[in-house]
């Protein structure tokens, strides 16, 4: 085996290695190249081995290449481990290695399987990390079906470890359920259950993933690997509209990771690709770090924040106020004058009316999207004009996939509607509308696009309560149908922006079930969690931060009568470890406590410039169980001329907490309660017996 090429770029090195006709790829920091180790390549003479290669006059081997493009064509032999992997195919293994080219930030592999089926391992350069992908064209003359085609494959880990790295590596996954998002999972390699074999053979294999529509559930399509020692980690994040696999694999001593596309064993998808036709797989973000978990996180978040702001409204980052914890699905009229007239000289930017503003009757249900009338008795855009008058831009909420059982456009046009093996797909009430359809988008043009048009609505909340993990119908494999699906779907968002480019756009599905780069780099903004009001609100804030850019993630901060100093610190310190979103009863506050909340804005924008730039550091020390939640956590955000610090107590705190940070700064501005006992000193912000739920934020810069 050796080194084929390397490639430099920012602090890390792409390194590409050639083993006979197999070629690996992997990154390391660029200031370790000269620490890659020469690794053994046998095993002979351990206590299991030595009596076998003794009588049989053989050794084991321990040092592999495995490809890094990775796939399985229909028809053709798996590999000797199926049903733990799907990796390392006798055809994976044919791929003839034909150019690799580099330009334009992007590096090339190109490949053939047998006669004409090219395959283009994809690798874009992009600031923290690279974007990887695979493209497949079939000149074969002939069709073929694919059933596993990952998107990348990070192989030769750890190369800075001679053996098989016991006891030296880390695995970490980000979990999700619902209202409870980011926790962050951490095994050893042996628990994970991916010790080496005797023999050094044997597949060990851990493969997860999300097979519906709804990608952030159970895990978000993260996986990262630590070589403790070295303190070095290589991670992966998909950009994952829809379903997703990520896989850490050991076949001798090192370990491979890869992912993208579910495979068949996993989710039983296959799919044809006929003769001149092709086909992109989701991309990967893979990055290395040298460090810790959150130098690797950092390096992550890096990789989402380029794309520009879209909309003019956004430019600021603002403040808004949703009233869905204000009237829980019943926003009328009536109810909202007196929070508008709150909220008005805070400087908000947006008031969004959250679900419920549409009929639900005898004739018209959700789905329809019919405005209910009644609910606005000086007439809908009056009362949206009543918002634009307080300087703050209306919005609404929408969940337009799903259409309800009763509503007349599932009654009326069922031939609208999502079908697996012939039938209707119903999830609860909801049903699902099939936007491979023409007749079906021109419906939501009509509901959707045209009534935000109408009513010149500026900010639009689409939700998604449901989803689908089967298939569905179509001209391929439930599951392809259902990646088809998710296209559609992700094509129709495109189509409202294009059609309305200074709409902002939040995307949200039961929270924070579609936090990954390729629906982040679409939104303007998506909803964290549906943790409203929970105590543990700012554990799953600091959590969903590591893996979401803080200038997307809406946070909400509601806001209650009798909530006094230390509660309305405690909701507002959390919305600053994202996009700040008011809700709840700013009417019921007294003077002194919507002071409070005023503060908490001017501090805010304070700090707006800081969520699109610089890195994070952060420590919690916390319970297992959130629900009732212990200790105290803290985040720091900023670059080398300004840092913001949040700080949150729980249940049963420390008498003190110490927080390190550089002597050559000072406290600018604070968003404190008046029972929280600090001090800023000598580089040490210092909490003396805290009370516990207190929550406080500081603005440093440099002297």
């Amino acid at each position: 085996m050796e080194i084929f090429r390397t490639y430099r770029h920012e602090n890390l090195l792409l390194v590409y290695y050639r083993d006979k006709d197999v070629f690996a790829f992997t990154l390391i920091p660029a200031e370790m190249e000269k620490e890659i180790t020469a690794r053994r390549t046998k095993i002979k003479d351990t206590l299991a081995a030595r009596a076998i290669c003794k009588a049989l006059d053989f050794v084991f081997p321990t040092l592999e290449a495995e490809s890094m493009v990775q796939f399985h064509l229909c028809g053709t032999p798996f590999c000797n481990d199926t049903g733990s992997s799907m990796r390392n195919t006798p055809c994976t293994k044919a791929l003839k290695f034909l150019d690799q080219k580099a330009e334009n930030n992007r590096i090339v592999t190109c490949f053939e399987y047998e006669k004409g089926l090219f395959f283009d391992h994809i690798a874009e350069l992009v600031s923290g990390g690279v974007k990887i992908h695979t493209e497949v064209r079939n000149a074969s003359g002939k069709s073929v079906r694919f059933d596993y085609l990952a998107s990348f494959s990070l192989g030769m880990l750890s190369p800075f470890q001679r053996e098989d790295g016991a006891n030296e590596y880390a695995i970490h996954r980000v979990q999700s359920n619902w209202a409870a998002e980011g926790r962050h999972e951490i095994l050893s390699a042996e628990a994970a259950g991916l010790e080496m074999s005797w023999q050094a053979a044997g597949v060990r294999s851990l493969r997860f993933g999300q097979t519906s529509t709804k990608p952030v559930r159970k895990y978000f399509p993260f996986a990262a690997l630590e070589d403790k020692g070295n303190r070095v980690l290589w991670g992966a994040q998909l950009e994952a509209l829809g379903a997703w696999e990520l896989e850490i694999a050991r076949f001798c001593d090192v370990c491979n990771l890869s992912g993208g596309q579910v495979d068949r064993e996993f989710c039983n998808w296959s799919a044809t690709l006929g003769d001149g036709e092709s086909f992109s797989t989701m991309v990967a973000n893979v990055t290395c770090a040298r460090g810790d978990i959150l130098d690797l996180f950092n390096a992550l978040l890096k990789m989402q924040y380029a794309p520009a702001i879209r909309a003019a409204a956004e430019r600021e980052l603002p403040v808004l106020f949703n009233e869905f914890c204000t009237t829980w699905g019943d926003p009328r009229e009536e109810k909202l004058l007196s929070q508008i007239s709150a909220v008005k000289e805070l400087g908000l930017k947006y008031f969004v009316l959250d679900d419920g503003w549409f009929q639900r009757n005898e004739n018209f249900w959700q789905g329809d999207w019919m405005l209910d009338e009644s609910k606005y008795p000086s007439s809908f855009d009056r009362f949206l004009d009543v918002i634009r008058r307080e300087n703050m831009i209306p919005g609404i909420w929408f969940e337009m996939e799903t259409v309800m059982t009763r509503s007349r456009v599932a009654k009326e046009h069922p031939e609208y509607l999502l079908t697996l093996d012939g039938n209707v797909i119903c999830n609860g009430e909801r049903l699902f509308l099939d936007l491979r359809r023409e007749d079906a988008r021109n419906f939501l043009r009509e509901r959707v696009i045209a009534f935000l048009k109408r009513h010149r609505i500026g900010y639009v909340k689409i939700d998604y309560n449901s989803c689908i993990s089967c298939g569905c119908d179509g001209d391929d494999t439930p599951q392809e149908n259902q990646r088809r699906y998710t296209e559609s779907v992700f094509s129709f968002y495109q189509e409202i922006r294009a059609a309305l480019p200074e709409l902002v756009i939040e995307v949200c599905a039961s929270g924070g079930h579609r936090l990954t780069p390729g629906w982040i780099g679409f939104a303007d903004m998506l909803s964290f969690s549906d943790a409203h009001e929970c105590p543990q609100l700012p554990m799953i804030a600091l959590d969903v931060q590591m893996l979401v850019p803080m200038k997307k993630s809406q946070i909400w901060a509601v806001l209650r009568k009798n909530d006094g100093s230390r509660r309305l610190h405690y909701s507002i310190a959390a919305g600053m470890m994202g996009r700040l979103c008011l809700s709840g009863e700013p009417a019921e506050l007294t003077v002194d406590e919507l002071a409070i909340v005023r503060d908490g804005v001017e501090f805010y924008r304070e700090i707006t410039p800081l969520l699109d730039r610089g890195s994070f550091r952060l420590e919690h020390v916390i319970g297992d169980y959130r629900a009732k939640p212990t200790g105290w956590q803290y985040l720091v955000r900023g670059d080398e001329a300004a840092k913001f610090v949040v700080f949150h107590t729980f249940g049963d705190p420390p008498d003190k907490v110490v927080i390190d940070l550089p002597e050559n700064f000072k406290v600018k501005r604070t968003f404190v309660s008046n029972t929280l006992n600090w001090r800023f000193a000598d580089g040490k912000l210092t909490f003396t017996s805290p009370e516990a739920f207190e929550g406080a934020a500081f603005l440093l810069t440099r002297d």
